[in-house]
């Protein structure tokens, strides 16, 4: 592949721009620290990787000729970010919240997240033929893979460290219920404008 410049480029602007899943691991960092967010980051990363294999093996141009699948699979996200939003901004806000009383981001959720994300499986079909081209070699998208992996473990941590610095301000029930509200509505507001757009 003699595009690893471009396609380095494009997945810096994937990982690091705002999207569900960095705005909940920088909710979920804000609330509870690296320790309880990391293992979602890995799972989100990882699964956004597994994607991109699954893409060079044709599966998601699959997922995606079929009509009402990435129908189906835009509404099933946002009702589960919806409802991921509202958990966010009713949560308790004292300082000592656990992470049982914010949002509950585990690694299986985040990589779920990410399996019915139709805008996730369109980035892998993308990376896949823009990037690889059809000639593409098992060893060239494993690569892409871990590259993506690498580059999107760097992009959601740096969302995570956000969330962690934002701590430091949150020292009051009302300045934690104020940065639930704000990111709730990021998270509907990023959701509900993939749908409706």
């Amino acid at each position: 592949m003699q595009q690893w410049l471009p396609y380095t480029l494009f997945t810096l602007a994937i990982t690091f721009s705002p999207g569900p899943i960095n705005l909940l691991v920088m909710a979920k960092a804000g609330q509870s620290g690296w320790r309880a967010t990391a293992p979602a980051i890995l799972a989100a990363c990882t699964t956004a990787a597994l994607t991109i294999v699954l893409a060079g093996l044709g599966m998601a141009s699959l997922m995606i000729s079929a009509p009402l699948v990435p129908i189906l699979l835009s509404w099933v996200g946002v009702i589960w970010l919806s409802w991921m939003a509202w958990r966010l901004a009713t949560a308790k806000t004292t300082t000592s919240a656990s992470a049982e009383q914010g949002i509950s981001l585990t690694g299986l959720k985040a990589s779920g997240l990410q399996l019915i994300n139709p805008k996730g499986w369109m980035m892998a079909l993308t990376a896949v033929t823009v990037f690889a081209g059809s000639d593409a070699t098992p060893t060239t998208i494993a690569t892409m893979a871990t590259v993506f992996l690498c580059l999107a473990l760097l992009g959601t941590s740096s969302w995570a460290l956000m969330g962690i610095s934002s701590r430091r301000l949150l020292t009051t029930s009302s300045r934690m219920r104020v940065f639930n509200l704000v990111m709730a509505v990021a998270l509907i507001a990023v959701a509900w404008w993939s749908v409706l757009r």
